[in-house]
């Protein structure tokens, strides 16, 4: 008999490498921890907006993966123990989502920042000047 704690969770891992061949060590280590793989984005060369460990530019994937919890906090900690990956991150995704994405479908969600709608801002509305009168009586309400 399982328990719940002893079943595999949804989880998405994000992640930065000096090279196209150090995100085989981020496979290796998903593979150590017996989490299974259930989709993989592309992997996408970025110039950082600041260097990490020296880097200038690196390159950025994600993987969505089933693993036990257990698991999960070892391979996290593994994962940053590892000199070949910059940063990562490790996201629970909630209960009865599974985000399956593979490149194509990556693609078709992601919308270009053109076509997006542009957010209207409206000028804060200027209070009217009141008169002298005005001024007085409402002075004259206050001190009572």
């Amino acid at each position: 008999m399982e328990t719940e704690s002893a079943e595999k969770k949804n989880y998405e891992l994000s992640f930065l490498v000096k090279d196209e061949n150090d995100a085989r060590e981020v496979l290796k280590l998903l593979a150590q921890h017996e989490a299974e793989v259930r989709g993989e984005g592309p992997l996408r060369k970025l110039n950082l907006a600041y260097p990490i460990k020296h880097v200038p530019q690196a390159y950025f994937g994600f993987v969505n993966l089933a693993v036990l919890p257990a698991n999960a906090k070892s391979l996290e900690r593994d994962l940053s123990a590892n000199t070949a990956i910059l940063r990562t991150l490790m996201v629970k995704l909630p209960k009865g989502k599974t985000a399956v994405v593979t490149s194509g479908e990556y693609k078709k969600t992601m919308r270009p920042i053109a076509q997006r709608r542009p957010v209207r801002m409206e000028a804060p509305s200027q209070p009217k000047p009141l008169s002298n009168e005005a001024l007085e009586k409402k002075i004259e309400e206050i001190l009572q």
